[in-house]
């Protein structure tokens, strides 16, 4: 009898063992299926990870800080081990060492989580006091602190519109160059 009482009992542990393991421990599909990842991510080795609502915050030293959030993230890993987090729907903030800050939106981004380097894509906006700045891509170079805006650049400011193929802004040095592509092409500024 004790043997039989020994056996149910350990049938009914095992039971709810399986049990638990399907409900609670079991892998279930946490991606909605309406979602629609864009056909140029890689996906290696299903070692990429899904996340929403993703903030990095970064200390620049000298009181500068570089803020970035996004919607949504799939944090990619390469042959080399870097950590690549493809970004939708992007804010970052750019803070300097006079505590004024640079705000950057678009639509998506490439956040090296190594070397903090930004690739920012896409319907591209860029506010700085009462300046703004629009264009179809900017690049972040954290370890030369160089912002460089290309594709499409148009300024608007409180003096007047200006067109460009480039704007390139040094925040070590506070230098702001703006240049077109080619030699005969040349940079148009319409005044207020």
């Amino acid at each position: 009898m004790n043997k039989v009482i020994k056996l149910i009992l350990f049938s009914l542990i095992i039971f709810f063992i399986i049990f638990f393991y399907k409900i609670y421990f079991k892998n279930k599909n946490l991606v909605d299926e309406d979602f629609d990842i864009t056909p140029n991510i890689v996906v290696e080795e299903n070692q990429n990870n899904l996340i929403k609502d993703l903030k990095y915050s970064i200390n620049l030293g000298q009181n500068n800080k570089y803020i970035i959030n996004s919607d949504l993230s799939e944090i990619t890993y390469k042959i080399d081990k870097s950590e690549v987090v493809n970004m939708q729907g992007v804010t970052a903030i750019i803070i300097d060492k006079n505590q004024i800050p640079i705000e950057v939106s678009s639509e998506l981004a490439k956040y090296n989580n190594s070397n903090y380097e930004t690739l920012f894509e896409k319907n591209v906006k860029i506010k700085y006091l009462n300046h703004e700045i629009f264009s179809n891509a900017m690049q972040f170079d954290f370890e030369n602190q160089i912002i460089k805006i290309y594709k499409n650049v148009v300024y608007n400011g409180t003096m007047g519109h200006m067109f460009a193929d480039n704007i390139d802004i040094n925040l070590i040095m506070n230098k702001i160059d703006i240049y077109m592509d080619g030699d005969k092409k040349k940079v148009e500024l319409i005044s207020n």
